[in-house]
């Protein structure tokens, strides 16, 4: 066995790892193109090892930008590491773990992963360590509200101009750098994506939302609107949710700053380590020992944007 690192010329070797893997003939060879080597930020590290010329294992690095007293720095997170069922049990993620660390931490000073908690004993072994549990926030359709108020609509079409005429508060870096992210990730084919905006003062406050058979999934919303703003949005989102019979989720770290929010406009949460909804991923990471980040500044910049969806 071959440990390797992947190109686009070995996209359909991922796709049927993939398929074999989670059982799933859904997505498409574009599907990983988009992923690995469409970011704006730039392409995915991806590694795997072969038997031969077969894909059997495979893991990724995909790069991101962390904005910090007006400078960016890239840093990576690790994602989708899947062994065939057939060779499982041989040590082959733990392997991945540790190529991809340390060409992570050759480009980067931080990675960061959001992992199953299974998953996770293959970072803790390469020397990462547990930052935070993931943990759902989820609302249940209710009635829709009687005094529909709501100014404009929901845009499922041409999003990459809806994105583009948004006015942010940012600097022009952050601005276009948000833009450019939230343009590549609705080009996801997975999901079908909707956005609401108010426009206020010449200042564009919105809410990004994915949608996958009767769930919808907050994907980013403005943290600078106010609290009058902020209940416009989620009571926008709320409505369709209703009238579409769908639940609302959100994937946040459990200690974010965003919990009362959550709660507040009714969403409800599993502290439990049991029942629907228990929170079964971790938030690891780990730093480069010649540059260490502001972890708790880090931390509090995770948003549903760093999730996958998938």
């Amino acid at each position: 066995m071959e440990l390797k690192w992947l190109s686009e010329f070995d996209i359909h070797q991922i796709h049927d790892l993939f398929s074999i893997c989670f059982k799933n003939n859904e997505l498409s060879n574009d599907f990983f193109k988009w992923k690995y080597f469409e970011n704006p930020v730039g392409n995915a590290f991806v590694c795997g090892f072969f038997d031969n010329d077969k894909l059997i294992a495979s893991g990724a690095l995909l790069p991101e930008l962390l904005f910090f007293e007006k400078k960016s720095d890239v840093i990576y997170k690790c994602t989708d590491l899947m062994t065939d069922p057939n060779y499982r049990g041989k040590g082959l993620a733990k392997k991945m773990v540790d190529a991809l660390t340390k060409r992570g931490l050759n480009e980067s000073f931080l990675l960061y992963t959001i992992c199953s908690k299974i998953a996770s004993k293959s970072f803790f072994g390469s020397g990462w360590r547990h930052q935070d549990e993931m943990i759902y926030f989820f609302r249940i359709p209710f009635l829709p509200s009687l005094a529909n108020k709501h100014i404009g609509n929901i845009h499922f079409d041409n999003l990459n101009v809806v994105i583009d005429q948004l006015n942010l508060p940012y600097d022009e870096d952050y601005s276009t750098y948000l833009k450019n992210s939230l343009k590549w990730r609705t080009a996801n084919t997975k999901f079908k994506y909707g956005i609401y905006v108010i426009k206020k003062d010449n200042i564009s406050h919105f809410i990004l939302f994915s949608i996958v058979r009767d769930i919808i999934q907050i994907v980013y919303f403005t943290d600078f609107s106010s609290r009058k703003i902020k209940n416009q949005l989620f009571r926008k989102l709320h409505d369709f949710g209703n009238l579409s019979k769908k639940k609302q989720i959100a994937l946040l770290p459990k200690r974010t700053f965003l919990f009362l929010l959550f709660v507040n406009k009714g969403y409800l949460t599993n502290l439990f380590s049991f029942g629907k909804m228990r929170s079964t991923m971790d938030l690891n990471i780990i730093q480069s020992k010649d540059k260490t980040a502001n972890i708790n500044f880090f931390v509090n910049q995770i948003t549903m944007l760093n999730y996958d969806d998938i």
